[in-house]
């Protein structure tokens, strides 16, 4: 589980450093539909597979389990 994680947060900052790239405002939207996306993806995984992907996001509060993705 960790590779999943950490393999792409490795790329990315690499990425980052070698092509100088810039993160615009404008892009926020993007994002955070994106990450609006994920909370939906993940509630669909748990209520398919009966548990939760992560011990932490477990669902069984609507409203903790939003905050933690938020936070």
């Amino acid at each position: 589980m960790s590779l999943v994680h950490s393999l792409p947060l490795i790329a990315m900052i690499i990425q980052i450093t070698m092509t100088d790239m810039v993160f615009l405002k404008k892009d926020y939207r993007m994002c955070f539909f994106a990450g609006i996306c994920y909370i939906a993806a993940d509630f669909i995984g748990f209520k398919a597979e009966g548990h939760p992907m992560y011990p932490i996001v477990d669902w069984k509060s609507y409203k903790t389990t939003i905050g933690i993705f938020f936070i």
